[in-house]
């Protein structure tokens, strides 16, 4: 997974403000929003937003903004115009298209071209398929994006994770399994686009896709060491078995592919740096050109690795590589999915080894003969939950990336959803596997200055043509080079330098992070992702049982004369996330400062999260443990202000409190305390609440 991002609103909503349109609009609220003075001062807790993955983010140079602000529209009635504007982003930007805008989306489209056509070889490898399937699903996505896409930026196509994903669910060699499977998805999100069902992706919060994308790393890092070394035997399911197999094969490691892939790696991290390290001067004319250079080095790094080492292959007798074999040339045929998957056996142990065999659909059926075909519901039996799992991180991948390179522009995560949908439903009738935004290809779009998404076309263009005419070339392509492209691809995506500022933030987003990872590691991609969202939702449900609240003794004498110096009032204020929040030495100090005039302190309790019932009982608890160790202070102050609703369990709960300390000879009052809140509590039993709309009227109450 590719992504730059902060989940910043739900994907339920039609449009999704990115960070930096939304700066401006956030900055004027806050000013024009003021804080009324209160007498005491509370340590407020802060809390920050980390981004889904930390990336180098790029930014095209002397580009012109050639795409308008996606909004909702205004006025009142249906417009069927606005609608379908609205729908085909393409009538947007097309009108405003120049003659000055082809070059750029030219230039970008063949960049994006170059980098597309070896990574899609390689992941097609990761799927357990044969490479022109990944030239299939290339170019499909990027002519529906052209005219549905709201990103210009956006390129879609095979992913990493992705592909494991697809893997995980079909297994090596069955591309009937994997094209429905893309059909499905593709329905999923389409149905999901219409109903504004984005909400759900917005349960996968950023610890369990850290986790989740550094297994998925890890995962398909481990299916590559195979080809990566040259080693034979079958190809393993898994992390673990991957891991496994490679160690009992580790002997049969070839010298050719183990050098030819270690040169491959050193040489793609080399151009992937050397623009960071050579600084020519720009003011030159060979400075000029230099930077020119590195910037198409970089760029086409991964299609220059290929092509070097493909070419080497091709001019060596007895090529002592091991080689992709013979891709399949021409156009996909076209059709729908077959419905009726073959009863075709799946796992390594029934199919055998597949390392030198190339695989077509007649060639499966004829080799391994079928009992027959399954069911409808048979085939849901095999796919279980693969279709909807693969669905829902490809929409995470695409809004990611659409607000990570949005520029300002507002992001229509419903149209993102819609998008997909489509491209996966056409797509699968041209044999495409399931795709999704990549973050890579996006950005070496906006680093080559895309304009609109007519760089798409040009991208399509150049993988239709590889496809017609380039295929007889490919089965020189080292498995050793593509599985370098891979692993430099895959590796950054674990990001273990965002566990540390997670751990200061929250001890238990680090170990939603770790669980996800361990069990998208140990027992697979899909039940990853929902053992992480599980762990997340519990986790985010047992922190209410546990609530952080603000508490302070309050000196009223000291509060007024505080004020009228125009300082403020000094407290003696804690935070704690359980009931047991007072030390013995703030005891002492809060008891010895406050000897001279007990009449004149109350206790200030405020709940930071609210006040619903699973935090009723440690709310409770504290207040009561207050009311025991300060037994001169008669007065305990509610705050309200945090209150967003409340429930019958705690509105009794106030009330049973109320009583309670009633019989003590004590008081509980309530600060900030709104109308609905008043009846809430009359309803429950409360007869007259004891209310006042600031601490200053609770304070002038005392004199």
């Amino acid at each position: 997974m590719d992504p730059n991002l902060t989940q910043e609103s739900s994907l339920s909503d039609v449009a999704v403000e990115t960070p930096s349109s939304t700066a401006s609009s956030k900055s004027s609220s806050s000013s024009a929003t003021g804080n009324s003075h209160k007498p005491i001062i509370i340590a407020a807790s802060t809390s920050t937003q980390q981004d889904l993955h930390s990336r180098q983010n790029y930014s095209p140079q002397n580009s012109r903004e050639l795409i308008p602000s996606l909004s909702n529209a205004d006025g009142g009635g249906f417009s069927c115009k606005k609608y379908l504007t609205k729908r085909l982003p393409i009538l947007q930007w097309l009108p405003r298209y120049r003659k000055t805008d082809v070059l750029p989306d030219v230039i970008s489209g063949l960049s994006v071209g170059l980098t597309a056509i070896p990574q899609s070889i390689a992941y097609a490898n990761i799927a357990g398929l044969t490479p022109e399937y990944g030239l299939y699903s290339s170019f499909i996505s990027c002519f529906v994006y052209v005219f549905l896409g709201s990103c210009r930026q956006m390129n879609i196509g095979p992913t990493a994770v992705m592909e494991l994903l697809v893997f995980e669910t079909c297994g090596q060699d069955f591309p009937q399994c994997v094209v429905l499977v893309g059909f499905y998805v593709g329905c999923f999100q389409l149905l999901m686009g219409l109903f504004k069902l984005g909400a759900i992706v917005s349960l996968i919060s950023d610890p369990v896709t850290i986790g989740f994308v550094g297994g998925a790393a890890l995962t398909i890092g481990s299916s590559q060491i195979k080809n990566f070394l040259g080693l034979s035997g079958a190809k393993g399911k898994g992390f673990l078995d991957n891991c496994r197999k490679c160690i009992q094969n580790i002997s049969t490691a070839k010298l050719g592919d183990s050098l030819l892939g270690i040169s491959c790696v050193v040489i793609l991290l080399l151009f992937k740096n050397l623009k960071d390290y050579v600084k020519p001067s720009p003011n030159t004319r060979s400075g000029t050109f230099v930077t020119k250079l590195l910037w198409i080095l970089s760029i086409g790094r991964n299609a220059i690795v290929v092509i070097c080492a493909a070419a080497l292959a091709a001019s060596l007798p007895g090529s002592p590589f091991s080689l992709t074999g013979k891709v399949k040339s021409g156009f996909p045929p076209v059709g729908p999915p077959q419905f009726d998957l073959p009863d075709f056996p799946k796992h390594d142990q029934d199919v055998g080894n597949f390392a030198n065999f190339t695989f077509t659909d007649e060639s499966i059926l004829t080799i391994f003969p079928s009992n027959g075909t399954m069911t409808y519901w048979e085939t849901w039996k095999e796919l279980r939950t693969g279709p909807l799992t693969i669905a829902l991180i490809s929409i995470l991948q695409n809004v990611a990336i659409a607000k990570a390179f949005g520029s300002g522009q507002t992001i229509d995560a419903t149209q993102e959803m819609l998008t997909l949908g489509i491209s996966h439903i056409l797509g699968s009738f041209f044999s495409s596997m399931p795709t999704a935004g990549s973050f890579t290809r996006s950005a070496v779009n906006e680093a080559s200055g895309v304009r609109s998404q007519f760089g798409g076309i040009v991208t399509a263009l150049l993988v239709l043509f590889a496809m017609c005419f380039l295929t007889e070339w490919f089965q020189y392509i080292p498995k050793a080079s593509l599985a370098a492209v891979i692993l430099c691809a895959v590796l950054p995506m674990i990001e273990y330098g965002r566990i540390w500022p997670m751990w200061k933030i929250s001890r238990l987003d680090v170990f939603t992070a770790i669980v996800t990872f361990s069990v998208s590691l140990l027992f697979g991609m899909e039940y990853g992702i929902v053992i992480g969202v599980i762990t997340s939702l519990a986790l985010y449900l047992v922190r209410p049982v546990r609530p952080r609240v603000e508490w302070s003794i309050v000196n009223c004498n000291v509060s007024q004369k505080a004020e009228k110096k125009g300082k403020p009032s000094q407290s003696h204020s804690r935070s704690s996330s359980d009931a047991s929040l007072l030390s013995p030495s703030a005891t002492a100090q809060s008891q010895s400062e406050s000897n001279a005039n007990m009449d004149m302190l109350y206790h200030l309790v405020k709940p930071e999260q609210g006040f619903c019932f699973p935090s009723v009982d440690a709310i409770r608890t504290m207040i009561n443990k207050l009311a025991l160790r300060y037994p001169d202070i008669k007065v305990v102050a509610f705050d309200c202000q945090n209150l967003i609703s409340m429930d019958y369990t705690s509105a009794s709960a106030l009330c049973s409190l109320v009583t309670a300390l009633k019989k003590t000879g004590k008081s509980l009052v309530f600060v900030h305390c709104q109308p609905e809140w008043v009846v809430m509590m009359q309803n429950a039993g409360l007869k007259k609440p004891e209310c006042y709309d600031n601490t200053d009227d609770l304070i002038n109450a005392f004199q």
